[in-house]
């Protein structure tokens, strides 16, 4: 039951980034380079899983299971925290960019 929470957790988390980089994208990028594609939060989620499964490597250690779901679930936090903060951030420099 654990495990079906953290990856929904996950999933919730990974939408949540998404909708951040497709903001951010769409502040800084598109008005950066002007033959960038605007992008879709759910087409980024889609770029992200493909670099996800890129950078895939599995974890060998031998840890209790205890100990895997609450590294799991501080890492999914500290994602959801820095994204929040990056999308802060973006929102200031963009203001900033505004006539």
């Amino acid at each position: 039951m654990t495990f079906v929470l953290i990856l929904l957790f996950g999933l919730v988390i990974s939408l949540w980034n998404s909708f951040v980089i497709s903001k951010l994208w769409a502040w800084f990028v598109v008005t950066a380079f002007t033959t960038a594609p605007r992008l879709a939060a759910l087409q980024i989620y889609g770029l992200l899983l493909v670099f996800d499964v890129i950078k895939f490597k599995p974890d060998t250690k031998d840890e209790k299971r205890e100990d895997v779901y609450k590294r799991a679930v501080s890492s999914v936090i500290q994602n959801a925290l820095y994204a929040l903060v990056c999308l802060g951030l973006g929102a200031l420099v963009h203001k900033m960019m505004l006539p």
